[in-house]
């Protein structure tokens, strides 16, 4: 953020100087000096923005901008703008097995590889994080839950039917996932924990399968494939 300030009060001054029509040499320097400044910005606000290991949003950046869609959506609640918002809770399933059986670098492979099939299935506007672990996190905006479930499973599908192949190895993997809608007044810890514990209905539900967060505060299992 210090270094953002920077960025602006130097553009401030190009622009002052430009408006006045100074032409010093000094002049030429300090705008390559801004222009190399700007691509330093842009380059240290996306390491601190994304999971190095799977290129999604950090647990940081993702509760930020969940909130910050929170209060839009809530507006909407009030009827002036806004829109209803899901989010999807996402656990893979054996991760420790995987971990124990073939190692921590293995295991490092087959997060990126989901991070990428669930990237692969959700929509363009839709945000995905690593909330971490092998947690990850779904925020679907001008989502109703009906429409989160279709691309929960959408998703569920599309890693299950695309094992990771990593030299001689095939390994199968598959997602527990939880979906809640927001509730008019909720805040995302409340909204956050609803999905959680959806998903972990999913589990105790034999895995391999995505669970409802209702509304009444109850879960309903959307029908599945069987688990591999």
């Amino acid at each position: 953020r210090p270094l953002i300030d920077c960025v602006l009060k130097i553009t401030s001054l190009d622009v002052y100087l430009s408006a006045e029509g100074y032409r010093l040499p000094q002049i030429d320097e300090l705008r390559k000096a801004l222009t190399r400044l700007r691509k330093e910005t842009s380059h240290w606000h996306q390491e601190a923005s994304t999971d190095q290991l799977t290129g999604l949003m950090r647990y940081n950046t993702l509760m930020e901008t969940l909130d910050h869609h929170i209060n839009m959506a809530h507006r909407g609640h009030d009827g002036r703008s806004g829109s209803p918002l899901c989010v999807a809770m996402i656990d893979l399933d054996f991760f420790k097995k995987i971990n124990d059986t073939h190692g921590h670098v293995v295991g490092d492979f087959v997060l990126k590889h989901v991070a990428g099939r669930i990237q692969a299935a959700v929509r363009d506007f839709d945000m995905v994080g690593r909330f971490g672990g092998e947690e990850f996190v779904i925020i679907m905006t001008s989502t109703h839950l009906e429409l989160a479930k279709v691309i929960a499973e959408r998703i569920r599908k599309g890693v299950m039917e695309t094992p990771l192949h990593l030299k001689e190895l095939s390994i199968p993997v598959t997602i527990s996932v939880g979906v809640a809608m927001l509730r008019p007044g909720e805040r995302k810890e409340t909204l956050i924990e609803r999905a959680d514990k959806a998903m972990y209905k999913a589990k105790e539900a034999g895995r391999n399968r995505v669970m409802l967060a209702k509304d009444t505060g109850d879960t309903g299992d959307l029908e599945t494939l069987p688990e591999l």
